[in-house]
């Protein structure tokens, strides 16, 4: 899957084409560079989900 990834932050221009910075997930389960199709149990249609990673998003109570 790791080919799959990083042409996918290629072609969307994402981050320095960091596949670290976005979360690839599939059928509720995160999916890491280095499961095949055949580990994610994938087939002909099935989609997997990508989601920037969001670093920080803190809020101190006084703002």
């Amino acid at each position: 899957m790791r080919r799959l990834m990083e042409q996918y932050c290629v072609r969307k221009q994402l981050r320095g084409s960091n596949i670290d910075s976005v979360r690839f997930v599939f059928d509720g389960r995160r999916v890491h560079p280095d499961y095949t199709p055949l580990q994610l149990n994938l087939e002909d249609g099935d989609e997997i989900d990508a989601f920037l990673e969001q670093i920080g998003g803190f809020r101190p109570w006084w703002s």
